[in-house]
């Protein structure tokens, strides 16, 4: 997973966070999913989880960045309750 702050519609327009890769899935069929939640901090420290929900297994992605990052998971929150 790339984790991009910004608004742009291609990711190589936004700025990389970070990434990791989600390594030791389950075999699952088709359309089996895997839960991606963003939470950011008071004191601005975000993180990004990846849940393999069949399993519950997580792995995660911790990034420190400025009040820019806070304002981009802010925004993509409004966007996910429309």
């Amino acid at each position: 997973f790339k984790v991009y702050e910004g608004e742009n519609p291609m990711a190589k327009d936004n700025h990389l966070l970070g990434q990791f890769t989600f390594t030791g899935l389950t075999p699952a069929p088709e359309g089996a999913g895997i839960e991606v939640t963003f939470d950011i901090d008071a004191d601005g420290i975000g993180c990004v989880t990846a849940t393999e929900e069949s399993t519950g297994r997580q792995q995660s992605l911790s990034f420190e960045n400025s009040a820019s990052a806070l304002k981009s998971v802010v925004d993509i929150r409004k966007k996910s309750h429309r």
